[in-house]
């Protein structure tokens, strides 16, 4: 694994536990503290220094704001926040309160409900192995030579890649 993907994949996972807003904190200051706290605890596990110690920093505020995280989530992805151990938990915006949740009598069994409140996944439709392959029967170098009319070189990988690192900030 590269030490891009590398640095990638750990964004990704400390970013799906410290995934607060801006309009959570009062003040800009707050914010920016916050989101200096991540980048440390990023630096530190791809650097691998002090790693015990940051990933139970990370654990830790894990236990302690999981209720915030899942609600959160649950926000970014659009759906309607689920209640945790006695959170209220106010609907996403644009979405119509209700009053109280549809009995199980409501679904047939292969959609009821399962963990928060989402379905469970049904099987995966049968892929036929006969279908052809989009590049046919084309060897390395016309694959290359293809690509390179279109416009692609391998720079445009690492530059997309850099991109979407420094994005996510």
């Amino acid at each position: 694994m590269s030490s891009l993907h590398r640095e990638l994949a750990i964004r990704k996972r400390v970013l799906e536990i410290f995934n607060k807003t801006q309009q959570q904190f009062p003040n800009d200051e707050q914010w920016f503290d916050y989101q200096e706290l991540v980048e440390d605890h990023i630096y530190k596990l791809v650097e691998g220094q002090d790693v015990q110690q940051t990933e139970a920093a990370i654990e830790e505020y894990r236990k302690a704001n999981y209720a915030d995280i899942v609600a959160n989530d649950a926000k970014k992805r659009g759906r309607v926040q689920p209640r945790i151990t006695g959170l209220a938990v106010k609907p996403a915006e644009g979405q119509a309160a209700t009053q109280s949740q549809p009995s199980a009598a409501a679904y047939t069994a292969d959609q009821r409900p399962s963990g928060f409140g989402q379905p469970q996944p049904t099987a995966p439709a049968a892929v036929s192995s006969q279908a052809p392959h989009p590049l046919g029967g084309m060897d390395a170098a016309q694959r290359l030579r293809m690509a390179l009319a279109s416009g692609w070189t391998p720079e445009l990988v690492q530059k997309r890649s850099l991109q979407l690192a420094f994005c996510s900030f």
